[in-house]
């Protein structure tokens, strides 16, 4: 079993975890969840209202949570569906039926994002999504990708996509105008091995 290290200005204890068999921890915003080898998903959260009813994510085999949202979190099941954590959405999004309807619809997934929007890669490589507000869609572009082996959510207003030959793709308006200008003509002109030599952290 391995050692749960964690840092004296985390805002909750961990105390309890650390008789635990831990594989595998996600953190995001005030929020930290964790897979133990026996199948349970633990989760610490500053705001217990928003809680995640954590006894009904059973066979998860992978999580992701918002670095932006408080709570805000996806699980993706081992049968390849996802479920989400419904008080966060609830609280701060305005469309929580079609949130909750997009996620439950989402079959074959195989790795799961979460950000100011919550994504999910499928095994033929392609990327699905759904906004967390209404009005607000920088993530379109993601509909037409294609053959995705891997995908990374920003903070906020960022994603990216890895394809199976070593192109990097992005969307969200802090890949278009933020602080490094437009990604998708950098990165489109650049080789992997000078892509691998940079590090572009939109906010």
């Amino acid at each position: 079993m391995g050692k749960l290290i964690v840092s004296d200005n985390i805002p909750f204890s961990l105390a309890d975890w650390k008789r635990e068999e831990i594989t595998r921890i996600w953190a995001g915003c005030e929020c930290i969840m964790a897979l133990t080898a026996d199948g349970r998903v633990l989760q610490k959260i500053t705001d217990a209202d928003l809680a995640a009813r954590t006894q009904s994510w059973t066979r998860i085999r992978e999580i992701a949570v918002s670095t932006c949202i408080p709570g805000v979190c996806i699980g993706l099941v081992q049968d390849g569906t996802c479920l989400i954590a419904k008080r966060p959405v609830r609280k701060f999004s305005d469309r929580f039926e079609q949130v909750n309807n997009a996620v439950k619809s989402w079959h074959d997934i195989r790795q799961v994002a979460a950000s100011d929007a919550l994504f999910a890669l499928d095994s033929q490589g392609k990327v699905h999504y759904v906004n967390l507000r209404a009005g607000y869609d920088d993530y379109r572009a993601v509909s037409q990708w294609e053959k995705v082996v891997r995908l990374v959510a920003g903070s906020q207003n960022a994603v990216f996509g890895i394809t199976g030959d070593g192109r990097v793709l992005c969307a969200g308006s802090n890949c278009l105008h933020g602080p490094h200008g437009n990604l998708q003509e950098t990165l489109q002109g650049m080789t992997l091995e000078e892509k691998a030599g940079q590090v572009f952290c939109p906010m």
